[in-house]
């Protein structure tokens, strides 16, 4: 009787961990298909504009709506995301944020100053 050991185990399954993140990727990218995604950057469908709904709340919110969007689709390939960029950018908007609302406590602290009755 051949006796399998913890180290084979371990193999086996990091094997096959192995085999569905690639088995992914393949599905993710089209693999065999004609319109094959050939780069991970690359996308297979038309480039998207933004919709009349974000054309017209846009300058109501500062145009903030139009760079999240941009900055969205530079991270996102044909609603595909990948984790570190997806990660990278929601710490450059928590970092964004925080100094915003850094900025808007400040100016209610100084604006409780000047209305406030003497």
């Amino acid at each position: 009787m051949v006796s399998f050991g913890r180290c084979a185990f371990v193999n086996f399954w990091r094997t096959c961990g192995l085999t569905e993140i690639i088995a992914d990727q393949k599905y993710n990218n089209l693999h065999g298909e004609r319109a094959a995604r050939l780069n991970s950057g690359q996308s297979i469908f038309k480039p998207q504009k933004p919709t009349l709904f974000i054309k017209i709340l846009s300058p109501a919110f500062l145009y903030a709506p139009g760079v999240y969007l941009k900055r969205l689709d530079k991270i996102s390939i044909d609603s595909v995301v990948n984790q570190r960029a997806w990660k990278e950018m929601l710490s450059l908007l928590t970092e964004e944020w925080k100094d915003f609302t850094l900025l808007v406590s400040a100016q209610f602290f100084v604006a409780s100053f000047h209305y406030s009755p003497v």
